[in-house]
């Protein structure tokens, strides 16, 4: 664990292509980086209610990039940044002939949840125990018949998992117990929709998503919708962008997503209210010169948190209040100044008045290779949290 603490700099959110008000520096209540004598890249992450952080990640020797040299980790860690577990994924599921670790999920019984595809296009879930390092359980969720590909795997009321994606070319859902059987199976076939990128399920099960679509002019199309708790669509808005993020608080929902311009790819924040009646939109950052992951999650006291790239492909995190104005913006600071940039972001965690983002950062090694580190940050989002610190 890293001890210095970097103070996060405040700036003026118009380099975002918005307004705020001025705040000062954040000192982050802790900052992670996951130790490593060769490179790491976040894939997927999934951010328990206990405060813990599990991640799937690409591991290789620094400076090599042939895929017999990488292999997938499960890593954990708790609210306080402390590695909890590190797990060789190739080596525990030898000789089961997988082809790909989809996503991660934690079970209401502390183990952790493992999808995956093998090579004869069958997914399971497997549940692991990550203090003994052994497989416990597995069950299959989908036949070879149909290619599913997991976009992400969200908690769903009762602890139970909503698992989205894409079925062969259309969009698909699988609800889950909390013990991985499924309850139902959905293809969104009557949709204007191949893929799903984001969800987010409501106490009472209904859900929230954000798709796409891709047309035959290669421009893309975003759907947005509300789904009941057994998959029917209760409302829906098509629109101009290519992927999204989504975040639900009570009453209100949020979407981050990017859209192509004439100059670049520029990126907007759209607010809803129940039965996506829109609420505001606003637009985060112009002129990107390729499009770019952005990450949205509730924040308190009715906000909205979004953490992505600026321009110069460093990390920001984003406040914008409940009508879709930002209030205030984190840059991080460069840890190599001769150069570095932002290569992904992970699903945001909010844990009180603060947020923990996990990211992939591309910067340089001490013999000036381009390296992949993923960090873990927890960023105060109020300024009153820094009188103690």
């Amino acid at each position: 664990m890293i001890n210095r603490l970097t103070t996060f700099t405040l700036f003026c959110v118009a380099a975002l292509g918005v307004a705020a008000q001025p705040q000062p520096p954040v000192r982050p209540l802790w900052k992670t980086a996951v130790q490593t004598n060769g490179e790491h890249e976040l894939r997927r992450s999934y951010e328990a209610a206990g405060g813990t952080t599990w991640m799937l990640a690409n591991a290789k020797p620094s400076g090599k990039y042939n895929s017999a040299e990488s292999v997938t980790e499960l890593l954990g860690f708790d609210a306080n940044g402390q590695e909890l577990a590190r797990i060789d994924l190739d080596a525990l599921f030898a000789g089961k002939d997988l082809v790909r670790f989809d996503d991660v999920a934690l079970l209401a019984d502390r183990n952790v949840a493992l999808f995956v595809t093998n090579a004869a296009g069958e997914l399971f879930a497997y549940t692991i125990a990550p203090a003994e390092n052994r497989i416990v359980a597995g069950l299959r969720l989908g036949g070879p018949r149909v290619a599913h590909h997991v976009t992400d795997v969200v908690p769903a009321e009762d602890g139970r998992f909503l698992v989205i994606g894409r079925a062969n070319a259309r969009g698909w859902m699988m609800k889950l117990d909390a013990k991985l059987a499924i309850r139902w199976d959905k293809t969104f076939d009557d949709e204007p929709l191949t893929v799903f990128h984001d969800a987010a399920v409501r106490p009472d099960g209904s859900i929230v998503a954000a798709g796409g679509q891709l047309l035959e002019t290669s421009q893309t199309n975003l759907w947005v919708g509300e789904i009941t708790s057994e998959g029917q669509i209760a409302a829906r808005r098509l629109f101009a962008g290519r992927e999204a993020s989504i975040a639900l608080a009570p009453g209100r929902l949020a979407v981050v997503y990017d859209v192509k311009s004439a100059t670049g790819w520029d990126v907007f924040v759209r607010g809803y209210a129940d039965g996506l009646k829109e609420e505001f939109t606003t637009q985060l950052a112009t002129n990107l010169r390729m499009p770019r992951e952005y990450r949205i999650s509730e924040g308190a006291k009715g906000e909205w948190i979004v953490a992505g790239p600026t321009k110069e492909n460093r990390l920001a995190v984003t406040a914008f209040g409940p009508t879709g104005t930002a209030v205030r913006s984190w840059l991080a600071p460069m840890e190599n100044e001769l150069w570095e940039r932002l290569w992904n972001v992970g699903d945001l965690a909010l844990r009180g008045n603060d947020v923990v983002v996990p990211y992939t950062l591309l910067t340089l090694d001490d013999e000036k290779r381009q390296v992949q580190r993923i960090r873990l940050i927890r960023l105060p989002l109020r300024a009153q949290r820094q009188e103690n610190q």
